[in-house]
C-alpha cells in the first residue's frame, strides 16, 4: 500500500532521513517510535508532502508522491493528524468536522455517514457540537482533530504524537478509540502512528520500526519489539 524506498528528507539544508526505508500493507497499523529529534514526524510529513524529499522515493498505491502538494496527497485519501492539535477555532465542533468532509462533499450521503460514524467513535463530541472549538480542552480537541481527520473517508490515517500532553488516563482513551477505528472504519486500509509513548503504540499497532538519527535500526512484529532488550531499556523503561 506505502512503499518508502531510500528516503532523504528535511527541511531546507536540514537532512533529517537519511536512506529510510519501509513499508505499510493494507489492514495493518504501524508504529514509529524512537527518541525526540530521530525523524518520526519527518516521516509522515514527507509522506504528505510537507517536508522536503531530497532523495529516495515514496508511492502511494503505485503513486508515486514525490514533488505532490499535500492537497494532492489529501485528496488521494491521505489524513494526517498533525502532533498540535490544530483545530479551527474560531468555527463551531459541527464546522471542523464538515472542513475534514471536503474530499468527499460532493456525495451529502457519504458525508452524512461519515460524520454519523465520526461521533459514534467520539460521542463526547456530540454534546458540543454548537460550541466553538477553540473552547475546547486539550483532550477534546485532540479528539476533534482525530475525528476530522476520518470524516473524509481516507484509506491510509497519519498520527503524530496522539497522547502528547494528555493525561494517562486521556491518552488511554484516546488508544483504544484508535484502535478501534484502525479496525472498524470502512474506508480505512492503514494506519501510521508516530508516538513518544512506545508502549501505547506497539499495544495499539501490528508491526512497528525504531528509528534513531533519521535511519530504521530495527522493525519487526509489536511483540518482538516490545520483548527486544533494546527497545525495553531505551523506551519501554519509565
Amino acid at each position: 500500500m506505502l512503499t518508502i524506498e531510500s528516503l532523504d528528507a528535511g527541511y531546507g539544508k536540514l537532512q533529517i532521513l537519511r536512506g529510510l526505508s519501509l513499508e505499510v500493507s493494507e489492514l495493518e497499523t504501524v508504529a514509529l517510535i524512537g527518541a525526540n529529534g530521530a525523524g518520526k514526524t519527518t516521516v509522515l510529513k514527507a509522506i504528505m508532502g510537507l517536508a522536503q524529499v531530497m532523495g529516495g522515493r515514496i508511492t502511494f498505491y503505485g503513486t508515486v508522491l514525490n514533488g505532490r502538494p499535500w492537497y494532492r496527497i489529501a485528496q488521494l485519501g491521505v489524513a494526517f493528524v498533525p502532533q498540535k492539535s490544530e483545530v479551527f477555532a474560531p468555527l463551531t465542533v459541527m464546522e471542523n468536522l464538515e472542513v475534514g468532509a471536503y474530499r468527499i462533499r460532493r456525495n451529502k450521503t457519504e458525508v452524512r455517514q461519515r460524520l454519523e460514524m465520526a461521533l459514534d467513535y467520539f460521542p463526547h463530541l456530540k454534546r458540543k457540537l454548537s460550541q466553538s472549538a477553540g473552547y475546547l480542552s486539550g483532550g477534546e480537541q485532540k479528539m476533534l482533530s482525530i475525528a476530522r481527520g476520518i470524516v473524509g473517508s481516507p484509506r491510509m490515517l497519519l498520527l503524530d504524537e496522539p497522547s502528547l500532553g494528555l493525561a494517562p488516563s486521556v491518552a488511554d482513551d484516546i488508544f483504544d478509540k484508535i484502535g478501534r477505528i484502525a479496525r472498524g472504519h470502512p474506508s480505512l486500509k492503514a494506519t501510521i502512528i508516530v508516538e513518544q509513548n512506545a508502549f501505547l503504540a506497539l499495544e495499539t499497532a501490528e508491526r512497528g520500526y525504531v528509528l534513531e538519527g533519521g535511519e530504521v535500526v530495527l522493525a519487526g512484529s509489536s511483540a518482538d519489539l516490545i520483548g527486544n532488550p533494546h527497545v525495553k531499556k531505551a523506551y519501554l523503561t519509565a
